[in-house]
């Protein structure tokens, strides 16, 4: 058999997932496969961060073929994406004798964009190929490793029976590393005008970038409007009309490269009708129900407020017993309502005296001046004045703390800490104080 010059179009189409198959950029049929031939990686390709993804090279023959190889293959800058595996296509099937020179090793330089070449060739006076003899030569996995753009490049491609490359074409490729888009994509009617958002950012996101409209959601980051552009995981949609069914789209904003996620997450919701609600139950913040020994010097009450309708409200606390201690006015929707209590505290409280039962009791009403509601009933225990490291036990610890800290004379009997109401604070009332309560008065 004699020997002809060989030729051979390769052409390279990205597949989003594996293993989905190949496909080819053939010729149109005029152009001259002696001069004409492509090598390479023929189209731009848009990936996304994280994604492992796979080129092949298919071969579209038209004269006998011995061998075909990839050399001195780059990806350029380096760190965009990784090259992982080399696998050999049906081209060459498992009948023909296959050299598959896979790098290995310092073959593969990932850090530094390079791969060392990789071929697969047959006997072609055994088994010679023919122009409709037309399969993939090999298929190359990348990880995409880091938002940018990689350029791809091979030296060479397939030799005839001759040895010879005859001119083939070598197109570069570029790949597009896109960020991830948020997930989790949470609407919630808040009000009659509001509607608040939630979502999930991943790595490779700076930003997150929302857009509404009605009827259907935004399929691109031009549809629609503008709704937020940050780096929080939460906006809200204000200045709506009772009845509005809004639609949201969000794609993630990589800054460094300028690149907008290739796909996005949505979500939908209507806003509440017209009509006043009722305030939400109120949520415990601080004393912790059923605490002991929080401090006599530094007690407050804290609960934290909403309203549906984002109406401000009036907070007022009352012991368990319906003695109203305080009403703070006008509190912010979505805050907490804060009161110091011992501008208000009864005589039974002003002596200090631990409660060894159920402690003091109190809870809230919150009103938004047309509905309101009343919250639980919680609990704590407030420690001895003269537990000072308050851990349930007078002791000479305490007592030296407060010697320490109330070593100046005083006006007698304007102090509890002044035992003998001498005018002075010092280890005689420390005595009298120890000696006075020496037992712990723990639960």
């Amino acid at each position: 058999m004699n020997k002809k010059t060989t030729a051979i179009t390769i052409a390279i189409l990205l597949l989003s997932s594996l293993p989905l198959g190949y496909a080819m950029v053939k010729g149109d049929g005029t152009f001259d496969p002696l001069t004409d031939n492509l090598m390479g990686f023929s189209e731009p390709t848009h990936v996304t961060y994280g994604q492992t993804f796979r080129y092949d090279v298919y071969g579209d023959i038209h004269w006998p073929i011995d061998t075909i190889a990839a050399d001195n293959m780059t990806f350029l800058p380096a760190g965009i994406i990784y090259y992982s595996d080399t696998a050999k296509g049906s081209l060459f099937n498992d009948s023909h004798t296959a050299i598959w020179m896979e790098p290995t090793g310092d073959g593969i330089q990932n850090t530094n964009g390079y791969a060392k070449p990789f071929v697969w060739s047959i006997d072609a006076q055994l088994y010679p190929r023919l122009n409709d003899t037309n399969a993939s030569a090999f298929n190359i996995t990348w990880t995409a490793n880091n938002c940018g753009v990689a350029t791809l490049t091979i030296v060479s491609g397939g030799t005839a029976s001759d040895g010879i490359d005859y001119g083939t074409t070598k197109l570069q490729g570029t790949v597009y590393v896109h960020p991830r888009f948020p997930t989790g994509f949470t609407a919630t009617p808040i009000s009659p005008n509001r509607i608040d958002l939630s979502w999930t950012t991943y790595t490779s996101m700076d930003n997150t970038l929302v857009r509404w409209k009605t009827g259907s959601n935004p399929t691109s980051v031009t549809d629609g409007t503008l709704l937020y552009n940050g780096t929080d995981i939460v906006a809200s949609h204000l200045g709506l009309s009772p009845g509005d069914h809004i639609y949201y789209s969000a794609w993630g904003w990589n800054d460094t490269v300028g690149y907008y996620s290739l796909t996005y997450d949505i979500g939908d919701a209507t806003t509440l009708p017209s009509g006043n609600n009722p305030p939400d139950a109120p949520t415990l913040i601080h004393p912790p129900d059923g605490s002991l020994y929080e401090s006599v010097y530094n007690q407050y009450l804290n609960v934290h407020i909403t309203d549906a309708d984002g109406d401000a409200m009036d907070v007022s606390f009352y012991w368990e017993n319906g003695t109203l201690i305080h009403t703070i006015m006008g509190v912010t929707n979505d805050t907490d309502a804060n009161l110091s209590i011992p501008s208000y505290v009864t005589p039974a409280w002003l002596q200090h005296k631990n409660q060894k039962t159920e402690g003091y009791g109190w809870y809230v009403n919150v009103s938004d001046g047309t509905e309101y509601i009343i919250g639980p009933t919680w609990h704590f225990n407030n420690s001895y004045a003269w537990d000072i490291d308050e851990n349930g036990a007078v002791s000479y610890i305490d007592a030296s703390l407060l010697v320490s800290h109330y070593r100046e004379a005083i006006s007698p009997g304007s102090i509890g800490a002044d035992i003998d109401d001498n005018g002075v604070v010092n280890y005689i009332d420390a005595s009298l104080l120890v000696t006075h309560y020496r037992e712990s008065y723990s639960h």
